[in-house]
């Protein structure tokens, strides 16, 4: 039917689409499981359980999110605009963090731990959605 070897209807495509897809999928989550790992375990000045508690925060529903102990208010509230809204961070706010007791490379290693969990939830989310909520 489509002149291409081994497809005698749509539905022979549909399954080599599905299988192609499947693939690329496991691919991507690889390379997911690889970047998460080194964001939340590779070498930082922020440690392991730190950066792990503020993916675990930022991957959760805004009001289902689990605390964070000794992280400062100002910079839980940054980090959680960070995961939920980050349209929302203005300016001022991430200068006062950069005047905190904060040090630079613990800000960014922290933002880049909940940017990447956040967005990962919501990768994750759509693809169970994509699946049929499986």
């Amino acid at each position: 039917m489509f002149g291409l070897p081994g497809l005698a209807s749509a539905r022979d495509l549909g399954r080599l689409i599905d299988c192609g897809l499947e693939v690329l999928v496991k691919r991507i989550e690889a390379i997911i499981h690889q970047l998460r790992e080194a964001v939340m375990s590779g070498p930082a000045i922020t440690d392991t359980v730190r950066r792990r508690s503020v993916a675990r925060r930022a991957g959760a529903p805004a009001d289902a999110a689990p605390s964070v102990h000794g992280l400062p208010d100002a910079l839980r509230a940054y980090l959680d605009k960070v995961a939920h809204v980050p349209y929302r961070i203005t300016d001022e706010q991430f200068e006062a963090l950069r005047g905190s007791d904060v040090s630079d490379d613990e800000l960014f290693e922290l933002t880049v731990a909940a940017a990447l969990s956040a967005g990962l939830a919501r990768y994750e989310r759509g693809m169970a959605a994509l699946r049929g909520g499986r």
